[in-house]
């Protein structure tokens, strides 16, 4: 589901013939969530999304604060939260 701008933009450094593509992103799903960041009275729309492999969190992380997606950089939340305490 979505993802194909990480997969392609996570996979262009490694170096692996055309013909086997990698899947990064497993699911993805907006959700409506207040923030925990700061005073907010109403919930907000958030992206969820589901990783195939946790390694590469910060990357995934990395791409969308540079905005590969929406042109426009956007603050992943609880990215910095190591995998296993999530």
């Amino acid at each position: 589901v979505g993802g194909g701008g990480l997969e392609a933009a996570a996979g262009a450094d490694v170096r692996r013939a055309p013909a086997e593509p990698i899947e990064y992103v497993f699911d993805m799903q907006v959700v409506k969530r207040v923030p925990f960041y700061g005073y907010h009275a109403e919930a907000r729309n958030f992206v969820r999304v589901w990783l195939v492999d946790p390694t590469v969190l910060k990357e995934a992380a990395s791409l969308f604060v540079d905005g590969f997606a929406l042109r426009a950089g956007v603050q992943p939340f609880e990215a910095h939260v190591p995998y296993l305490l999530q």
